[in-house]
């Protein structure tokens, strides 16, 4: 399996400068150009079709992270889920769907990657 990131080339890929990260947290201005790509970079280290995507949006919607994922990578991961956080949620519901959807990964031999879009404004 290569390492090598399978989002749309375009500028330097900031996953070939960390090495196999676990966690790793960006910070970029708020809407920052470069803020999807970044994220769909380092969500893209193997084979989309064998990574499960969890995404975790404060202001996109489902719809709208599938279709920047279309765009910026093409090919569908294996499974592709949103949490979209509305500013009512709390941190104890938003830890129990979070928990939901990785229990639900589980099993699966594809690897688990989660992007938190927009943690604060």
């Amino acid at each position: 399996m290569s390492a090598e990131p399978r989002a749309k080339p375009g500028r330097e890929s900031i996953s070939r400068a960390v090495s196999k990260p676990s966690n790793t947290l960006v910070l970029l201005p708020h809407l920052h150009d470069h803020d999807v790509g970044v994220c769909l970079d380092l969500l893209t280290v193997a084979e989309p079709a064998e990574e499960n995507v969890l995404a975790v949006s404060f202001e996109e919607t489902a719809a709208d992270k599938s279709r920047r994922w279309s765009e910026g990578v093409g090919t569908q991961p294996r499974e592709l889920a949103v949490v979209e956080v509305s500013p009512s949620d709390d941190v104890a519901s938003l830890a129990e769907t979070i928990s939901g959807q990785l229990a639900e990964w589980e099993s699966s031999d594809a690897r688990t990657v989660v992007c938190f879009h927009t943690v604060v404004r």
